[in-house]
């Protein structure tokens, strides 16, 4: 769908938006003070050795596993159009589909995935930062330490879609993919306590965000 005709189908008014943003940063001031956040300096605790294991073990049996950003592909491309990011980071990129689907070369693109030793380096800011099926598959205890990590990263524009319910694949351990299967209303305190919204949208089972970093305006 194209970026306008996003704009179109928000489904959150900017009344409840401002709202809920003002309620998530109080929540997330507090959170602070309680020091359960200041991820930035904790690199470790975004995944735990063994559930990396496990992912790993799974991009190994199934070449399907990591290959969804690329139906995202035609949204991505509109907002690059939008924006003009010099560098593209797609975190939790998989197999790089998106990269494929894209045509981008290394020059333009980086792929950050900590179940991938050859993409698991800590990536640094890039203005265009993609995060699509990947943050249902965090471990809870961990999400709001992936979530400031994202924020760490977005200089400019941030695409995240997040799936709702169950996945296909099923870890080695037994466990649904999908650790975390929630509702937009569980998810979206989450991002606004980080960013601004610029679009969303809501499928039968998932959703995407448009956003930027809180004080960005108009590119500048």
């Amino acid at each position: 769908m194209a970026l306008a005709q996003a704009h179109l189908t928000m489904s959150y008014s900017m009344t409840s938006y401002r709202a809920l943003s003002k309620q998530t940063e109080a929540d997330r001031i507090a959170a602070v003070g309680q020091g359960r956040v200041g991820r930035v300096a904790r690199q470790m605790n975004l995944i735990s050795d063994a559930y990396r294991a496990q992912l790993s073990q799974l991009h190994t049996d199934r070449q399907d596993f990591g290959t969804s950003s690329a139906m995202y592909a035609p949204i991505v491309k509109s907002i690059i159009s939008r924006y003009k990011p010099s560098r593209l980071l797609d975190v939790g990129c998989g197999k790089q589909a998106l990269k494929t689907a894209l045509g981008l070369n290394d020059r333009l693109y980086v792929g950050y995935d900590p179940a991938i030793p050859e993409c698991s380096n800590t990536p640094n800011p890039e203005d265009l930062v993609v995060c699509t099926d990947v943050m249902e598959h965090v471990e809870p205890e961990f999400i709001e330490y992936v979530f400031d990590d994202l924020q760490r990263v977005t200089r400019k524009v941030g695409f995240f879609a997040i799936h709702t319910g169950k996945a296909i694949a099923i870890l080695p351990d037994g466990r649904n993919a999908h650790l975390i299967q929630e509702s937009p209303d569980w998810w979206l305190p989450k991002i606004l306590s980080r960013f601004s919204l610029v679009a969303f949208e809501k499928g039968d089972n998932g959703f995407w965000v448009l956003v930027e970093p809180k004080g960005y305006l108009n590119g500048k």
